[in-house]
This record gives C-alpha cells, sequence and structure tokens, in this order.
C-alpha cells in the first residue's frame, strides 16, 4: 500500500516490485498520476516551525521533489475491502496530509496510518505538513472509528488507539 505519494514514503516501491512481481500496489486514485509521473508535491506546514521548511523546499524544489515514477495496480477511492488469507483489509481514504491519503486497517488490530498522523513527540499526533489541515480531525475521526487496537504512523512509534484518544481533545 502507498499511504501517499511523497519521496519519502515511496522510494524503494518499484524495487519491491522488481522483486515481488506479484505484489500488487495499492494507492489512493488522487494519488496515482503523481505515482506514475514520480511527482512528490511538497506539502504546506502546519506549525511555526515546519511553515518556513516548506517554504524553503518549494523554493529550492521548486513545489515538488521528484522520484522513479511507477504503476499502481488497485486504485482506491474512499473504501475497499480486501481478503489476505484468513486477514480482513481495508483501505480507507484520509484526506489530510494529501487528498488523498490512504491507511490500512489489517484485520482488528491495526491501522497503518503514513503521515495522517506522527508520533515523533509523546502526546503529540498532529502532522507538521499537510494539505488540507482542515481534513485531519475528520481523518483521525475515521482511523478512531475502526476500533483497531494499534496505530502505525509513517513517521515515529506506534501508539494504541485508547492513547491516541486519551491524549487528543479532538474526539
Amino acid at each position: 500500500m502507498v499511504t501517499h505519494a511523497h519521496y519519502d514514503h515511496v522510494g524503494s516501491i518499484k524495487a519491491l516490485k522488481r522483486a515481488f512481481p506479484d505484489a500488487l500496489i495499492v494507492a489512493h486514485k488522487i494519488e496515482a498520476g503523481n505515482l506514475r509521473a514520480g511527482l512528490s508535491p511538497l506539502p504546506r506546514g502546519t506549525m511555526w516551525f515546519s511553515r518556513p521548511i516548506s517554504w524553503l523546499g518549494c523554493q529550492i524544489f521548486h513545489h515538488c521533489v521528484r522520484f522513479d515514477g511507477f504503476e499502481v495496480d488497485i486504485e482506491v477511492e474512499d473504501n475497499l475491502k480486501m481478503q489476505f488469507g484468513s486477514t480482513e483489509i481495508e483501505f480507507f481514504c484520509t484526506s489530510g496530509h494529501t487528498a488523498g491519503s490512504l491507511c490500512a486497517r489489517v484485520g482488528e488490530q491495526a491501522v497503518f496510518a503514513g503521515d495522517s498522523v506522527f508520533h515523533v513527540l509523546p502526546g503529540c499526533f498532529y502532522p507538521p505538513f499537510a494539505d488540507f489541515p482542515e481534513y485531519i480531525v475528520a481523518a483521525w475521526q475515521r482511523i478512531a472509528a475502526t476500533g483497531a487496537g494499534m496505530i502505525y504512523p509513517g513517521h515515529g512509534r506506534p501508539f494504541s488507539l485508547n492513547n491516541f484518544i486519551a491524549n487528543n481533545g479532538r474526539f
């Protein structure tokens, strides 16, 4: 699964596909064009320290970083459920970090959240970069609604859903 089309999350996917040609690449429909073209648009900063980083990155990289593009096998719009052996995997859209941010609930126990949630600092889950920060809370509510025991962010340490809810006044 590709959580979103940013270079720090897709750099090895083409090599993985070569090594495992039968593996399917799943991504949100909105992200698929950037993944094919190898484009990684730089998101806006959401905090006092990330705004100048984003601005500088956009000046240097002209709003986009490039990577080796690849084809997506399955494009998800809002929600897709699949069976992998005896385990159900549900892919669901969590717009906020990007318009096509995608999470995956694996069984009843885990959500792989990409950059919809960060956990670099204890008790802090807000992404320092997001194209649509006004949608972050709705994305979090969608993640929480899965009831999964653990959340695995794209950056930082995994944490329990209970910890997420207890340290977040937005539910």
